[in-house]
């Protein structure tokens, strides 16, 4: 199984790299398309690769299906999405981000849409994008006896997969904002091995989930492909320090807290 693994993993990155470079011969009328399949299509691509590839092996159940105890990882959860998400504010608490917001007109039906796409993006990161990258790429290979190979296998691959949004047809509004998507895609995909590892598919789902539908509907970076309520645009490079800081924390408060809700429950 370890070189289907392998295999998965190489699939799945290419399919990030040439879905990044496709995405930047996309016409400006065609993006509401491409945003759509990025939130459905990308995620279940991965995972019926991740299927065929690598089939359930019955008996062989993992963290992929644990359901009970999930609920006391919200308070993580919630704790974990708001420090990933505050660099945005302090960014224009401080004058280094400005605001676009979405026509007036339409903040009734943005909000609905927000509202509607919350359970499906949740639905397509746990059922798509994590039973892919975790419950199938990461679990084959540490059952195999090589648990850091998992951790770069799938983490790297996640974050091939979520490079179509940020860099659009690899073409980057400046170094520091390349560097500092780069770095938030590694950091979110460590977040979501630990809630994994510690809480099983669903709450790294939920992870995963909520933040691709805040970036998606609510609230992002203006470089992004996603077309947000308010698109924010930073001016000073040192903003994406302050940005990259954000899931660092996020990652730090995963651990720690993870590991407490698992010492809890024992």
């Amino acid at each position: 199984m370890l070189p289907r693994a392998r295999a998965l993993a190489a699939l799945l990155i290419a399919l990030g790299a040439l879905v990044t470079l496709a995405l930047g011969l996309v016409p400006a009328g065609g993006r509401w398309p491409a945003r759509l399949a990025l939130l459905l299509v990308l995620p279940l691509a991965a995972s019926i690769a991740a299927t065929m590839l690598l089939p359930r092996e019955p008996g062989r159940e993992g963290a992929s299906v644990r359901i009970s105890g999930t609920a006391r990882f919200l308070p993580i959860l919630a704790a974990a999405i708001a420090l990933d998400t505050l660099p945005f504010a302090i960014g224009r608490l401080l004058g280094w981000t400005n605001v676009a917001w979405a026509d007036p007109s339409h903040l009734a039906r943005r909000w609905a849409a927000f509202a509607f796409a919350i359970p499906l993006t949740i639905a397509a990161a746990t059922l798509g994008s994590e039973w892919a990258l975790r419950a199938r790429l990461w679990e084959v290979v540490e059952r195999a006896g090589r648990p850091r190979e998992a951790a770069l296998l799938s983490c790297f691959a996640g974050a091939l997969l979520a490079l179509p949004a940020v860099l659009p047809g690899f073409a980057a509004a400046s170094a520091p904002y390349a560097a500092a998507a780069l770095a938030t895609a590694l950091l979110r995909e460590a977040t979501a091995l630990t809630l994994f590892r510690r809480g099983g598919l669903f709450v790294a789902g939920a992870w995963r989930g909520t933040l691709v539908a805040l970036e998606a509907f609510a609230f992002g970076d203006a470089h992004a492909l996603w077309s947000p309520l308010a698109r924010l645009e930073s001016s000073p490079p040192h903003f994406y320090l302050l940005r990259v800081a954000g899931p660092l924390a996020a990652l730090v408060v995963v651990v720690r807290g993870a590991r407490r809700a698992l010492l809890e429950s024992a």
